[in-house]
């Protein structure tokens, strides 16, 4: 590689007419990292990268293993429960994540009212997914275990699908309230937050 191509970070360079160091910057008085961003946010963002990879990766993978059945074979109600929960963790990760994550990096809020809207009313739903979720896989090993001469005839998957539809259903009319009461904020400096 060139030495012309390598940029030194603790030189200046002019953005926006001015000159800026790259590895300390200092706003009022508080002294930033690369780019303005603290450490402590470049690690909060390595903590949200880690978890989205490694969230998308295993849900995905759980969601083919247990989405493809053999013909002819009906499907447990607890994989029902599990593709439930995996489908709920994924859509959190891809909904939510992205857009959670870039409160670490900008001082305000980019992205609009729907947007803001619609991430806390989708992370409540996807929360209350997994939730409801985990007390049907609950109630599901009760009765297995409990009631294990009767569990073949109220165990089988058409009954957990309506679970699952329930369960969504429940869930989206539950989250209702969170669409409305989230609103985007001004604040001083040209900063808009989303509360």
């Amino acid at each position: 590689v060139s030495k012309n191509l390598i940029m030194n970070l603790s030189e200046s360079v002019w953005l926006a007419g001015e000159p800026w160091n790259l590895t300390v910057l200092e706003e009022d008085g508080e002294k930033k990292n690369l780019f303005g961003i603290d450490t402590s946010n470049y690690i909060a963002l390595l903590f949200f990268l880690l978890i989205f990879t490694l969230g998308v990766l295993g849900n995905s993978m759980v969601i083919t293993v247990l989405a493809r059945s053999k013909p002819g074979k009906p499907r447990s109600t607890t994989n029902i429960f599990i593709l439930n929960l995996s489908i709920a963790d994924l859509f959190y990760l891809l909904f939510c994540i992205p857009f959670q994550s870039t409160i670490y990096v900008m001082n305000t809020w980019v992205f609009g009212a729907f947007i803001c809207k619609f991430i806390h009313y989708f992370f409540t739903v996807s929360m209350l997914v997994s939730i409801f979720t985990l007390s049907a896989m609950s109630v599901d090993r009760y009765v297995a275990i409990v009631h294990s001469r009767k569990s073949s005839s109220i165990r089988v998957a058409r009954h957990a699908l309506v679970g699952v539809v329930a369960i969504w259903l429940l869930s989206l009319a539950m989250a209702a309230p969170r669409m409305h009461y989230y609103n985007l904020f001004h604040g001083g400096r040209n900063e808009t937050y989303c509360w």
